[in-house]
């Protein structure tokens, strides 16, 4: 048991490491051109800015660490891609043109950037940490057939205020613990607006909503969501929405985030599928200044996950990966 888990801690850092780039390389020295009526990025440039090759094979674009590790597939014309071992939605479809592989700029600096090279994240060392129960009150959310979704989300909630409460972090090297703060303890109904004013007015440094998802029977899994870039569609939309709102400033941060949970989720959590990362301009999402990160932890319209997310036991283990997810992320931001 003691060698099952270390195990999977060693797998849990292995794919939180990202690949080096050169020192040498600006990001403005990556090789671009218009495509599509928009700026994309070589993938041969890039592929040199994060010291590792690229190749393309039966219409797949990869980069390919040193240790022969696929870092990062692309399909032409596709907004599907695995970064690191996540299912991950792109800002745009990359291109194919004369023999080479293009990515969008967008993806090149708010999608590979982030996860896979931390150099466009915000240092800062996140300890107040405000827990979202999605729907209450008038407000149920999705219903199945053992409940309604806010009561789980607030069950799971609470449990997750339980689990980070005890755990510690290092700060100049002094054990610290998170303040863990609620936006509802009870069945209260709370307006998207209050929910991030409630963030922002108690200066929240990291932001985490929780939902259950309702669909079609068949459909089940775990996905994790993170604020829209400026200038680029959501994940349910090929229409490019400009603007900015005070989330936007975080927006890397929020999807590192969001990649650091949705990892540990996928490890912990090997009963559901992994739905990987997608971005949506949800108003908490868009409205809190700090990172933030809506998790779906589940269908409750499937039978199956509807009660998974009924056993206590169940949420118990969602809510020690999305902890360990919360830790990692602290560990690499932290700027003390």
């Amino acid at each position: 048991m003691i060698l099952r888990r270390l195990s999977v801690v060693l797998l849990f850092f292995l794919l939180l490491a990202p690949p080096m780039h050169s020192d040498a390389m600006s990001i403005y020295q990556v090789a671009s051109k218009m495509l599509y009526g928009r700026r994309y990025a070589a993938l041969s440039s890039v592929a040199k800015y994060f010291s590792c090759r690229w190749n393309a094979s039966k219409s797949v674009l990869r980069l390919v660490a040193q240790n022969g590790r696929t870092i990062a597939a692309f399909s032409p014309d596709k907004r599907t891609a695995v970064i690191n071992g996540l299912p991950v939605v792109l800002n745009f479809a990359p291109g194919w043109q004369n023999g080479a592989g293009y990515i969008s700029w967008s993806d090149f600096t708010g999608t590979l950037l982030p996860l896979l090279n931390r150099s466009s994240l915000k240092k800062h060392s996140p300890l107040r940490i405000i827990i979202d129960p999605g729907h209450g009150g008038s407000d149920p959310g999705a219903s199945g057939r053992l409940g309604r979704e806010k009561a789980l989300t607030l069950l799971l909630a609470k449990e997750l205020r339980a689990e980070l409460s005890g755990r510690t972090v290092k700060i100049d090297g002094e054990s610290v613990k998170f303040q863990i703060f609620m936006t509802r303890t009870g069945d209260a109904t709370l307006s998207l607006e209050n929910r991030a004013s409630y963030c922002n007015r108690l200066r929240g440094q990291l932001f985490v909503s929780l939902h259950a998802d309702s669909a079609s029977s068949g459909i089940s899994g775990i996905g994790t969501f993170s604020l829209t870039p400026p200038g680029a569609p959501s994940y349910n939309t090929g229409k490019v929405e400009g603007g900015t709102s005070v989330g936007h400033s975080w927006c890397n941060n929020s999807l590192f985030l969001a990649s650091c949970i949705q990892k540990s989720l996928a490890l912990k959590v090997r009963e559901t599928p992994n739905r990987g990362l997608k971005r949506a301009r949800f108003s908490v999402l868009r409205n809190v200044n700090c990172p933030a990160v809506l998790i779906e932890t589940g269908f409750i319209s499937n039978r199956t996950e509807e009660r998974n997310l009924n056993s206590p036991a169940y949420r118990r283990k969602m809510a020690s990966a999305i902890a360990d997810g919360i830790v990692a992320y602290f560990n690499q931001v932290n700027t003390k």
